[in-house]
């Protein structure tokens, strides 16, 4: 704990330092680092990304900005994401992971499919955004679809190579005992290879949320990534360092509960 608020004061005094040295650009006075308190008084200015739900009207243009409801449109937004998060890492996990165990069933077709999965997990993903835009156009289809590829090239790869090097002693004994077939790789070979399939769950997790965030800059309407692509359009370096806390904060969130969740699943792992 004492560690931990010592990293973040260090990270808070380096983010002031760095502000008071680079200053602002000399033309348009724009602060090229925001301190952290000019980044945290922006908080307001998320009351313009409120459009009205949960049974509460929009504000009107003339009310101005008011903590709640840059509140609001903060949690509206951010409701937005984690719901295209949470689908496209669902579909990618469970597409990565079982075609993952499906190929490994014949060696023949894991020498011939892995190498494919291989060049598309070393293909740059940012760089395939606009064909996805192109595809799907401005829709949350696209987005999710983004996200569930994005993950789904790291769990298949890693699925074929945790299941690869889960030792054959262990398929041995399940033959040993009448184990066999589609029994023996989900109750055998699958919890076995699940513990390193986990490093590449919470690895996967890192390229879910910077393929969010990217795919909402593909004109959609809501998302934490439609404000930093908004802040940015209008030079808004303050928002765009507050939405850039806030979304490291929502990252590590979510990671933490997968973790703990994966902690879990594999508690009989020995430490």
């Amino acid at each position: 704990m004492v560690q931990g608020v010592g990293v973040v004061a260090g990270i808070l005094v380096v983010w002031q330092l760095a502000s008071m040295l680079l200053g602002s650009t000399s033309g348009s006075g724009i602060s090229t680092v925001p301190s952290p308190s000019e980044a945290f008084s922006a908080f307001p200015e998320l009351s313009a990304y409120w459009t009205g739900g949960f049974g509460l009207e929009a504000p009107a243009l003339t009310s101005g900005d008011s903590f709640g409801n840059a509140l609001l449109g903060l949690l509206q937004n951010g409701v937005a994401t984690i719901y295209r998060l949470v689908l496209g890492v669902s579909i990618g996990l469970i597409v990565g992971v079982g075609l993952g165990v499906l190929v490994t069933w014949s060696r023949t077709l894991r020498e011939t499919v892995a190498p494919l999965a291989h060049f598309a997990r070393m293909m740059p993903l940012l760089a395939m955004l606009p064909l996805f835009g192109l595809w799907f156009g401005p829709t949350n289809l696209g987005v999710i679809v983004f996200v569930a590829f994005s993950v789904f090239v790291v769990l298949f790869v890693v699925t074929i190579n945790a299941i690869e090097n889960v030792p054959n002693f262990y398929s041995s004994y399940a033959r040993s005992l009448g184990c066999d077939g589609a029994r023996m790789r989900l109750s055998v070979v699958l919890p076995a290879a699940l513990p390193e399939i986990r490093g590449g769950i919470l690895l996967a997790m890192g390229f879910a949320w910077s393929a969010v965030i990217a795919g909402e800059f593909l004109g959609q309407e809501s998302g934490l990534g439609r404000i930093i692509q908004r802040a940015g359009y209008f030079s808004q370096t303050d928002l765009l360092a507050l939405m850039g806390v806030l979304t490291v904060i929502a990252a590590g969130i979510t990671f933490a509960l997968v973790s703990w969740g994966l902690s879990w699943a594999t508690r009989w792992v020995e430490e």
